[in-house]
């Protein structure tokens, strides 16, 4: 686990690209840039770990706070990719930070059960918590996961089959299928 030196090091540095002079963009790149940070680190992803940045930034920077905390907030759970990560590797790295409820395949042993669930957060993440539908290639998946092309594939299968996920169209050739997300449960 990363000290809060290098984490402190890593926001300072995120926060740098992030020009305060571009209004609803402003707010936009901060989530980005903050939500970069929490990827790269594992940390959990909620808006009230990071107000605290959000406020000195904007006290730094002459803006209002309370304005670019409500744009960012606003925006906080849009961001489907984070500065400098890939959104499927992001989206993994942020659910291995949750708990796998105790219902969620109760039966099936505890490596599918773990990459099924981790899967399952992509999705819900990918997918804006199933308001828009997503893409995600299984290469891409199993690259996130730490497993190989093929499991990830049968794990997109067997979500779909359960109801937790519905593919979406034919993909073209070489193009990665999309999905709806459906619910955890």
């Amino acid at each position: 686990m990363a000290n809060p030196e290098e984490i402190n090091e890593a926001i300072a540095q995120a926060l740098e690209g992030v020009d305060p002079h571009q209004g609803q963009k402003t707010a936009f790149d901060l989530a980005r840039a903050l939500r970069g940070v929490i990827a790269r680190f594992g940390l959990k992803s909620e808006y009230r770990a990071v107000a605290a940045v959000v406020q000195l930034y904007a006290e730094d920077h002459g803006l209002d706070p309370e304005d670019l905390e409500a744009a960012v907030y606003l925006v906080w759970d849009f961001i489907v990719s984070p500065e400098g990560v890939d959104p499927v590797t992001a989206a993994a790295q942020t659910a291995r930070a949750g708990s796998i409820p105790e219902g969620f395949m109760p039966h099936a042993p505890e490596r599918p059960r773990r990459l099924c669930w981790l899967t399952l957060e992509v999705a819900r993440q990918l997918s804006g918590h199933g308001e828009r539908v997503f893409y995600v290639s299984a290469r891409k998946l199993a690259a996130a996961l730490g497993t190989d092309p093929m499991s990830a594939c049968r794990i997109l299968n067997l979500l779909c089959n359960s109801g937790h996920l519905e593919k979406v169209g034919k993909p073209a050739p070489g193009r990665a299928q999309k999905y709806r997300f459906k619910s955890v449960t």
